[in-house]
């Protein structure tokens, strides 16, 4: 007897829905008080979920979604507060308990790789965004460099995966 690996679709693989977007431009902080929203400014790929203003993470199925987010900041001065906190915003209300803090070093140009991940239940229409804040105003997220000696690739500042999962 064959083995059924899609037993609920009838034999047939269910639809993956999934976006990558990513910024190769740095995001500086607006202000110790400021809420900046993180912005993305190329597609990798796009299926049933698509990047809408530069920032609103849009999807056109319903169903369980997992996001994955990466932020790299850096610290080039400020007050002497170096965490960064992001959350997520989903149709433009906070989402509760989303909150993450990260912390750089003291040291200028310190940084830090923020990781974010999580699975929110989303309608179809829904959006998700993100936003950052911290105190130090010389923090930004910011692209890496390419390099030699070895020869390594240019990253992005920030770039968001997301895919359905039920």
């Amino acid at each position: 007897m064959p083995l059924n690996y899609y037993p609920d679709y009838s034999s047939t693989p269910p639809s993956l829905y999934c976006g990558s977007f990513e910024s190769n431009e740095s995001q500086t902080n607006a202000g110790s008080t400021s809420a900046n929203l993180i912005t993305f400014n190329n597609t990798t790929t796009s299926v049933g979920v698509t990047l809408v203003d530069g920032s609103k993470i849009t999807y056109a199925h319903t169903g369980k979604y997992l996001f994955n987010l990466l932020g790299q900041f850096a610290f080039t001065g400020g007050a002497s507060d170096y965490s960064v906190v992001v959350w997520a915003v989903k149709n433009g209300t906070i989402v509760p308990n989303s909150s993450r803090s990260f912390t750089t070093t003291s040291a200028q140009n310190s940084q830090t790789l923020a990781n974010m991940e999580d699975i929110y239940a989303i309608n179809a229409g829904d959006y998700l965004q993100f936003y950052w804040r911290a105190v130090a105003t010389g923090m930004a997220l910011t692209p890496v460099a390419a390099g030699s000696n070895p020869t390594r690739p240019a990253g992005t500042s920030t770039v968001i995966n997301t895919w359905n999962v039920g």
